[in-house]
C-alpha cells in the first residue's frame, strides 16, 4: 500500500488489529488499533518485522507512532529507519536494543554504631557493678543519670571528640568543678574500656585524653597540731556519747565503715584487735583494727546504728562548723581526712614509723604486712597503734603526756631516798 498522510487517516478501525505493509519497504508495517481511542481516532504505530540473527525467531518491533504532536514519526522517517534496520539484519546484527533490567541499588544497612548511652550502660553493668564497691556504684549511677546520659547519651560513640568532651565538662565546671573532675574520670574509664570491646572504636584514641582537670587544692588533707588541740577541747566539752564516735577514726585510722558497723566487730581476748567478718560492706578489706589504749576506753561509748549523716554532723560540731554562722571558721578537713592525719602523724617526726607498717594499720593493699592475711595479733602493729594513739591523745588533751627522762629520774631518786 502506498502510504500518504491522507491514506493513513482514511484507515478506520474494524474491530480487529490491522497490519498494513508498506509496499516499498520490506518488513515495515502500519499497525492500526481495533478501537477508537480517547482522541476519537485509533492508535496508529509503525511496526518493523524481521527474523532475529541471534535467536532465529520472528520479532515484531514497534519503532514509532504515527500521531500528531512533537513525538510523531512521519512516513519518510519510518521508511528510513526500516531501511537502516534491514541492513543491520543482513549483516547479522540484531537492531533491537537489548532490554536491560535495572538492578536495584542495595538497601543500605542500618547504622550499627552504638550511642554513648548504650556503651555507658554496658560499662556500668559489666565493669562498675563487678569491680567497684557499692558506694562507687551508687555515685557512678548518679553521674550517668545526671550528666552523661542527658549531655552525651544521644551521640554516636564515634562522634564524641576531644572538643565535644571539653565543652561538656566546661558546662559542668561552671557550677560544680569537682563534680566535673569525677565525670571526666568516669568518661576516661568508659572510653578506655570501650576501645577493647566496641568494634567501631578499634584503632581510635580516647577523646578524653587531653582534656583538663579542675583544681582541687582548696581543701586541707590533714589536721594541724593546733586544729587537733581545738578538736580535743570541743570533744572534752561534749556530753553526748554519740559525738564520741567522731574521734574514733582519728585515734585508730580506721575507715568510716568500721564506725558504722562497730557492733559487728569482735574484740580479740588476747590482744587489742577488733576483727570483722569478711562480708560487711564498707570495710574494703580492712577486717582487723589495731586499737590503742585510748581507743579501747572509747569503745564502750560508741553508739551502735550510726548513719553516715549522723557521723558527718558529729564531725562538723567537733571541727567548729556546728551552726551556719560558724561554717568556715573551723578546720576544713573532712571526716575521711582523719585517716590521713593518723597516717601522717605516724610517719612524720617525732614518731617516724615505717610507712609499710602504717599502711597495714590503715588496711592499704600496698603495705608489706597485709591486714587480711594476718591470723594473729602482730606485735609491731600493736606497738605502732599504741604509739600513734598515745601521741594523738596527748594533742587532744585526753591523755597525760608520758614523763620525761628527767621526771623519771627524779621520781626514782625520791623513791630510793
Amino acid at each position: 500500500m502506498k502510504m500518504t498522510e491522507d491514506s493513513i487517516k482514511a484507515i478506520t478501525p474494524n474491530g480487529k488489529l490491522q497490519r498494513i505493509p508498506v509496499d516499498d519497504r520490506p518488513g515495515l508495517y502500519l499497525q492500526v488499533g481495533a478501537k477508537v481511542g480517547p482522541t476519537g481516532e485509533p492508535k496508529r504505530t509503525w511496526l518493523f518485522r524481521y527474523r532475529s540473527p541471534n535467536s532465529k525467531k520472528v520479532v515484531n518491533w514497534t519503532i514509532g507512532e504515527f500521531v500528531k504532536g512533537p513525538n510523531r514519526m512521519p512516513i519518510q522517517d519510518a521508511k528510513d529507519l526500516a531501511s537502516g534496520y534491514r541492513v543491520l539484519v543482513k549483516t547479522g546484527v540484531d537492531p533491537k536494543p537489548v532490554k536491560v533490567t535495572p538492578v536495584p541499588e542495595p538497601t543500605p544497612l542500618p547504622d550499627q554504631t552504638p550511642t554513648v548511652s548504650q556503651v555507658v550502660e554496658d560499662f556500668y553493668r559489666l565493669y562498675v557493678m563487678t569491680k567497684c564497691k557499692p558506694s562507687t556504684q551508687a555515685y557512678q549511677r548518679w553521674a550517668i543519670d545526671r550528666y552523661v546520659a542527658p549531655g552525651l547519651g544521644q551521640l554516636k560513640i564515634t562522634d564524641v571528640t576531644l572538643q565535644v568532651v571539653t565543652r561538656f565538662l566546661d558546662e559542668i565546671s561552671l557550677s560544680a568543678p569537682v563534680t566535673a573532675n569525677r565525670v571526666r574520670s568516669l568518661l576516661a574509664k568508659m572510653f578506655a574500656w570501650s576501645l577493647l570491646r566496641v568494634e567501631v572504636m578499634a584503632g581510635r584514641t580516647s577523646p578524653v585524653v587531653g582534656s583538663e582537670r579542675n583544681s582541687e587544692s582548696s581543701r586541707e588533707l590533714r589536721l594541724t597540731d593546733g586544729e587537733i588541740v581545738a578538736v580535743g577541747q570541743r570533744y572534752r566539752e561534749s556530753k553526748d556519747p554519740r559525738r564520741h564516735a567522731a574521734i574514733w577514726p582519728l585515734l585508730t585510722g580506721c575507715r568510716i565503715g568500721v564506725v558504722l558497723n562497730i557492733d559487728k566487730g569482735t574484740l580479740m581476748p588476747d590482744a587489742p584487735v577488733l576483727t570483722f567478718p569478711p562480708d560487711i560492706p564498707g570495710l574494703k578489706g580492712c577486717r582487723r583494727v589495731y586499737l590503742s589504749p585510748i581507743a579501747l576506753e572509747l569503745l564502750p561509748l560508741i553508739l551502735h546504728g550510726l548513719t553516715t549523716s549522723q557521723l558527718r554532723t558529729t564531725w562538723q560540731h567537733l571541727r567548729g562548723d556546728e551552726t551556719k554562722k560558724s561554717i568556715g571558721k573551723g578546720c576544713r578537713c573532712s571526716e575521711h581526712d582523719l585517716r590521713r592525719t593518723f597516717a601522717s602523724i605516724g610517719v612524720d617526726d617525732p614518731l617516724n614509723h615505717d610507712e609499710s607498717v602504717v599502711d597495714a594499720l590503715l588496711g592499704h593493699s600496698r603495705g608489706k604486712i597485709k591486714d587480711t592475711y594476718i591470723r594473729r595479733a602482730d606485735s609491731t602493729l600493736v606497738t605502732v597503734a599504741e604509739s600513734i594513739g598515745q601521741h594523738i591523745g596527748v594533742r587532744l588533751g585526753i591523755v597525760e603526756p608520758p614523763p620525761t627522762p628527767k621526771q623519771r629520774f627524779s621520781t626514782g631518786v625520791a623513791k630510793k631516798a
